[in-house]
């Protein structure tokens, strides 16, 4: 790429970055409410659209002046070409320059160096950081204004990372201000890692100030770790050991020093198994120290135990369970599965939760669909209710997969009302759009379901787009059921396009569905829309109402979206409002480099700009596998972090 072309492509990243949702010059933001008047975030913009500075700006009894936050009062953010280098200059309140924070791109990595703010003495506090080429970062330094040697909190000033030719870190080595190891707030001032050829890791070793074996908070001073590389080539982990700095077995925080597994020949786990530093069964967080599985030819589960500290079956408290097991039956288009649950001793027992014994599943497939029988049965094997309310249920699919039947039985394999009030439930489709939804009772009446409508009717145009959504109850006649509405009408404009949505009650008055809407409004991008047939991708405009024709949120709080569109269709901004029309997010979009990337996310509270992530994609001259620096900046546009990536 030309190094013009590239210097105004970065130029649009910018423009992009920090532009508003429409062309203007100027854009202030709600940055804070702290103190007896507001602080907004001045952004002002050049003729093409790019950032030119932030200030930040208090507005008393209808004046305004530029504040200090954090120090800063002006930004101004700038790619240079010529050096490499990413820059973002914050100046004080007289603007005055006060430092430059930047990302520069080198043949041997990268550096970062960026200001974190002010410590409790009032100091300045900066951070530099040294990625390799792989993007690894290798250095972190804490610097004072003057770049010289400084702490963070925990008094450390530098951090050292080394990396295997494979990229895994195999050290992290912590400093004072003087160069000395520097133990880290878990009590680490060294971490040791080693890989297998494979890059799985093999062991883990903690050392101290002193640089000999040191205990973390835990005890732990060194863990382990062992593969079987006989079911998979890139290794399953069979063990995991933690110890002492004496080389002693040492629990862990759960108690556990030891976690064992093992894999049949085809990879599937048959056991876990946790030990304590004297090597006895040691119970996990949820009561077990033991669990075993087994399964068939195609990785169906067949077997499921687990087991306590005394290594004898235990009662799962959950369902009162200590062993499952299933059987699997398979003549022609027809498999049936058996499930069976047992107590500590082996014998049958009810699982508390499904409230059976035995659970059979038959599954018959025909060139209609599928069919599937489920059937449950006590200790003695004799039919039972389930938790469901039935013993047992039939379902059944068209040959696209959609469930057009499903129906009750009681003991006597009569029909029954499930928990939900009814015996039996049919839809009908055409594809994979859902006509009619219908809800019977034991004697083929209509009945009201788990949505409180007994009968839905969903029409289309000719076109195959949805016009309207009926509700009716147990009479054929409209009912607002839970969805809070008896019927929804969707209407279009002369192209076809879905313009609105308006909901009504059971006397096709006026009304609010469950969510509080009563009306959604569409707008379309008439760019995107000559770019793709899928009008549902251009909305440009989305809001509801309530009854009252007033702005109303739906159950994502979402007001308002607004979307804008680049000059070839794609997504360029997307921006939500609450109801009383304030933002509480914004995302914009990048396609400079290829692929849509987001460059800005920000949330909103109270108005307030309350999160912030923002994101610069630039080229990487040094690099053809990872071709782009992602330079992540927080909300208030410094940089904080980078990222290789194609």
């Amino acid at each position: 790429m030309p190094a013009n072309h590239l210097f105004f492509g970065i130029l649009y990243l910018l423009s992009l970055l920090f532009s508003p949702l429409f062309s203007q010059t100027e854009e202030n933001i709600l940055f804070s409410t702290k103190g007896k008047s507001p602080t907004f975030a001045k952004i002002k913009y050049d003729k093409y659209g790019n950032r030119k500075s932030i200030s930040f700006v208090k507005v008393d009894e209808d004046s305004e002046h530029l504040v200090e936050m954090e120090g800063l009062a002006i930004a101004k953010a700038k790619y240079e070409e010529k050096s490499k280098t990413f820059k973002v200059k914050e100046y004080d309140i007289d603007k005055t320059l006060l430092f430059t924070n930047k990302v520069k791109i080198q043949k041997d990595g990268f550096e970062l160096f960026t200001f974190l703010g002010k410590t409790k003495n009032k100091k300045a506090l900066f951070k530099k950081i040294q990625y390799d080429p792989n993007g690894n970062k290798i250095l972190e330094e804490y610097l004072d204004e003057n770049k010289k040697p400084n702490v963070n909190n925990h008094k450390i000033s530098k951090i050292k990372h080394k990396y295997n030719s494979n990229g895994k870190r195999i050290l992290v080595e912590y400093y004072d201000i003087n160069g000395k190891l520097k133990e880290d707030p878990s009590g680490i001032a060294k971490y040791v890692y080693t890989y297998d050829a494979r890059g799985n890791k093999l062991t883990t070793n903690y050392f101290g100030e002193n640089d000999k074996p040191k205990e973390n908070k835990e005890g732990i001073a060194s863990e382990s770790f062992t593969y079987d590389y006989t079911t998979s080539e890139r290794g399953k982990l069979i063990l995991q050991e933690s110890f002492d700095k004496k080389g002693m077995p040492r629990a862990d925080s759960k108690g556990i020093a030891k976690y064992l597994y093992n894999y049949d020949k085809k990879g599937n786990r048959i056991l876990t198994e946790f030990r304590d530093a004297k090597g006895k069964l040691k119970e996990d967080g949820k009561g077990f120290a033991k669990y075993v599985f087994e399964y068939n030819d195609s990785g169906i589960v067949t077997l499921e135990e687990e087991y306590g500290s005394d290594g004898k079956l235990k009662l799962d408290p959950a369902d009162g369970i200590a062993r499952s097991t299933s059987e699997i039956e398979i003549n022609g288009d027809t498999t049936v599965k058996t499930t069976k649950f047992f107590d500590a001793d082996g014998k049958l027992k009810i699982n508390e939760v499904l409230e059976v014994a035995i659970v059979k599943t038959t599954t018959t497939l025909s060139k209609e669909g599928k069919e599937i029988k489920t059937e449950y049965f006590d200790t003695e094997g004799k039919p039972k209710f389930s938790g469901e309310n039935y013993s047992s249920m039939l379902q059944k699919y068209d040959s696209k997969g959609n469930e057009i039947l499903e129906e009750y039985f009681g003991l006597d394999g009569k029909p029954t009302l499930s928990r939900d009030g009814y015996a039996k439930y049919v839809a009908s489709f055409l594809e994979k759009e859902i006509l009619t939804e219908e809800y019977f009772t034991v004697d083929g009446k209509l009945t009201e379901g788990d949505d409180g409508f007994a009968k839905q009717i969903r029409k289309y145009n000719k076109e195959g787009k949805l016009t309207s959504i009926e509700n009716f109850d147990s009479e054929n006649k409209y009912i607002e059921s839970n969805l809070g509405y008896a019927q929804m009408n969707v209407n279009y404009n002369k192209d076809g396009n879905k313009i609105e949505e308006i909901y009504l009650n059971a006397k096709l008055e006026n009304t609010n569905n469950s969510e509080g809407i009563h009306k959604t409004l569409y707008q379309y991008d008439k760019t995107c829309l000559s770019k793709t047939t899928k009008a549902e991708d251009c909305y440009s405009l989305i809001q509801y109402f309530d009854l009252n024709q007033k702005p109303t949120v739906n159950k994502k709080q979402i007001s308002k979206t607004i979307t804008q569109y680049d000059e070839s269709g794609r997504i360029k901004s997307i921006q939500n409002f609450l109801a009383d029309d304030t933002r509480s997010s914004r995302r914009i979009y990048s396609y400079e480099l290829g692929n849509k990337k987001e460059i800005a996310w920000e949330t909103y509270k109270n108005n307030i700009l309350n999160r912030a992530v923002y994101n610069m994609y630039i080229y990487n001259p040094f690099s053809t596998s990872k071709p782009i620096v992602k330079i992540t900046l927080n909300k208030l546009n410094r940089p904080i972090a980078i990222k290789l990536g194609k």
